[in-house]
């Protein structure tokens, strides 16, 4: 269906049943593909298997976890633009500069491993 005049591309993408979108609390947004037909949206599609294999990979997205990789993966990209090697206690040490006590060692490490388990982040 042709789009309504004002609507954000996300908005158009949920009207014409690409995307879910469940709203948590008021502030915090769930998106899931849906299923539906992402002809149209080129940007989308080249992103499709990227997203899905992302939330294959991490297990829980919610505000605090999503929070918790993004900031991993800043910190692991942001070292590895100078080392060669980026060591987990480099990655721990940057994500508590970014964020403080936010985040447990144990926090930071599972995430870690997580993401380079599933081959999010390579070495």
């Amino acid at each position: 269906m042709a789009p309504i005049a004002g609507m954000t591309k996300l908005e158009e993408m949920e009207f014409n049943d690409v995307i879910k979108r469940e709203d948590l609390r008021g502030t915090d947004y769930r998106l899931q593909i849906s299923g539906g037909d992402l002809a149209g949206y080129g940007e989308y599609t080249r992103i499709k298997s990227k997203l899905e294999e992302i939330l294959s990979v991490l297990p829980d997205l919610q505000f605090r976890t999503l929070e918790l990789y993004s900031t991993v993966h800043y910190s692991f990209k942001s070292l590895k633009l100078v080392r060669d090697e980026v060591r987990e206690e480099s990655v721990m040490s940057q994500v508590r500069q970014c964020k403080g006590d936010g985040f447990s060692g144990d926090e930071i490490r599972e995430a870690l491993k997580t993401m380079r388990d599933g081959g999010l982040i390579e070495d």
